[in-house]
């Protein structure tokens, strides 16, 4: 099987706006990232843990249980009427893209739900600087 670039697009929230929709269940994925155990790279970051998970690393407790009330409460504060949002975490990695890539590197959050601009959607675009992105990734 060959090896290629593919195209991928998507509304991209910014773990700072994310933070100021939800603080108290960010800061709740904060605490947990320093319960997991450091090792010789160091404590680990957001971006750090999503890398692993995006590599494959099994990292299990608090972590998932925090993240988890994090996108529930995301979806909870942007909804209007039957309208809602998710939030997915991904990782991006500069090295495996394109020069032309818009997405940042690093840990990002994918919103589901706003490519018809729903209530919702607009919502958080009144609220956040969240974009729509491209870029390609080596697959």
């Amino acid at each position: 099987m060959g090896m290629g670039y593919a195209a991928t697009h998507g509304w991209i929230l910014t773990s700072a706006d994310l933070k100021k929709i939800c603080p108290d269940e960010f800061a709740a994925v904060e605490a947990a990232l320093e319960l997991i155990e450091s090792d010789e790279d160091g404590p680990y970051t957001l971006a750090r843990y999503t890398q692993a998970i995006t590599n494959g690393e099994v990292i299990t407790g608090v972590i998932d249980e925090a993240i988890t009330a994090l996108a529930k409460a995301f979806t909870e504060k942007t909804k209007v009427g039957d309208s809602k949002l998710q939030i997915y975490l991904g990782y991006y990695d500069a090295d495996s893209g394109d020069m032309y890539d818009e997405i940042e590197n690093g840990e990002y959050w994918e919103i589901g739900g706003m490519e018809a601009l729903t209530p919702a959607g607009v919502k958080l675009k009144e609220i956040s600087d969240v974009a729509h992105q491209a870029w390609v990734h080596l697959g």
